[in-house]
Parts: C-alpha cells; structure tokens; sequence
C-alpha cells in the first residue's frame, strides 16, 4: 500500500482529489497490477471518508484500472494483453503511414523542433526525469502527425497510447528504453530530413518494432502483471508487421521466432 499519499484538501471538493490520487497510484505503479486495495486503508491514508474512495473505485472500474468483486474486494486490474497489442498495431500502422506523408511536408522549422525535442527528451532521460520523458515522446509524435497532413489521426493514437500508459510505466524504469527511444527519434528526423518517405517510414516501423519487442520481453519476465494467454502474443515480428526495418540499436531484443511451445509462461485470467 503506497504510503506517498498526502491528506486532502478539505477547502475544494474531496471526491476528485481523491480519484486522482488513486489514479496517479494505479498508473504509476504504486499500485502493482494484482494488488488488492483496502477501501479503509486508503481512507486513512488521504484523510477522507470511505465514500469518496468507494465512489472513486467505481469510476476507476468503469476506466478499466481496477475490478470490483462484491463481498470479496477490489483489485488492480492486471494489463490486458489483447487491448495492449492492439494499441501497438494501431501506433505502428498509423505512425509509419504518418511518417512517410510528413517526409515530404516537414519545413526546417519543423526539423528543427523535432531535433530540439530529442534533445530535451535525451536531457530528461539522463535525470531520469519520467514526467518530462513522458511528455516529450508525446510531443515528438504528435508533431510528426500534425506535419502529415492528416492531423485528426493523432486522437486515435493518442487513445492507443492512453492504454500504454501503465505499460510505459513499466518499461522505462526496468528496460531503459528511454536511452533507446531517443536514439530511435534521433534516426526517425535523419529519415524525415532526407524527405524520403521510405526512409521515414522505416525509421519509424524500427521504432515501434521496438516497442512491441519490449513488451514481449515484460509478458516473459513479469507475466503475473497481465491477463490473457501470453505465448498467443510471443511471435516477432508480429504477424500485423511488414519487417522491412533496418538493424535495431544495440542492446534491443531482436527475438525473430516463435519460442517454443514448451515455455510455460501464461498471464493469470481472472
């Protein structure tokens, strides 16, 4: 049970300072996926009535971050592995798309932003900066589909990458894949600045090529934190994948075959 919660403040209204502070728990990690939550213990800790955190639960059930099970308790939902892929095949089939219609649209201004996003997203990584790290991904991506003439698309990654988010949380801290990221989007502007929309596009299906190899490595290592049949989602590239990327940078899983069927590796279902 996190104990970093502060009491609330009981000048403004308690319910939404109290979902919050759960919230931010849950997609943080304070929480784990699994956990059981104590409606009396989080009352205590936030200085609030168990109303608030019973109405709070509620609407975090209603989102999908946790599930409540009558006269039994609530628990943190573990990750969905089927809506988690499916929000990597949404990223990586409309990004690639984005990237290669933005090769040739993007203005050096453009450029020049993107070059100094990756260089305030290398400078947060290097302290370790999560927030920031966070946010400036965010602004990376949705600049290289503004530019790609089809701008509404980014609500539809925007809301694949909301299902991420917990997942992201995991990935950072235990992989170091924000040293990578930053050399991916560094080679993603070298393909956009060449106004070759293929380049463009293979620098951005290498990137997220990634992303997918990093959570095949989470469903191996920590396969308690999910739900769904884990050897479903092990093949790489996954069979949504055209693999015509270049050579990942060093240190990136790069595991191309179906694992055996003997790998006894399975996410719990509830």
């Amino acid at each position: 049970m996190p104990t970093g919660f502060l009491p609330v403040d009981r000048q403004h209204s308690i319910r939404p300072q109290v979902y919050a502070a759960l919230r931010e728990a849950i997609v943080r990690l304070q929480f784990k996926p699994g956990d059981l939550l104590s409606e009396k213990d989080i009352a205590t800790q936030l200085g609030a009535s168990r109303t608030p955190v019973r109405e709070a639960l509620i609407q975090l059930a209603q989102e999908g971050l946790v599930e409540i099970f009558p006269q039994i308790g609530t628990r943190v939902s573990r990750l969905k592995i089927a809506e988690i892929m499916e929000a990597l095949f949404i990223r990586e089939a409309l990004e690639c798309a984005a990237a290669r219609s933005a090769a040739t649209r993007m203005t050096p201004a453009d450029l020049e932003k993107l070059r100094a996003t990756v260089e305030a997203h290398r400078r947060a990584q290097e302290t370790d900066d999560l927030d920031a790290v966070a946010a400036l991904d965010e602004e990376f991506h949705h600049l290289i589909v503004e530019r790609s003439g089809f701008p509404t698309v980014w609500r539809l990654i925007r809301s694949a990458r909301a299902h991420l988010m917990r997942l992201r949380n995991l990935t950072v801290p235990q992989l170091g894949t924000a040293a990578r990221t930053v050399r991916f989007h560094s080679e993603i502007v070298d393909g956009l600045a060449s106004r070759d929309p293929a380049a463009a596009e293979r620098y951005m299906r290498a990137h997220q090529a990634s992303n997918v190899a990093y959570t095949q490595d989470l469903l191996r290592t920590i396969p308690e934190y999910f739900e769904g049949n884990i050897e479903e989602y092990l093949e790489f590239p996954p069979p949504w994948s055209v693999d015509t990327s270049p050579p990942l940078p060093s240190g990136t899983p790069s595991k191309r075959t179906t694992p055996s069927k003997s790998r006894s590796a399975r996410g719990r279902t509830s």
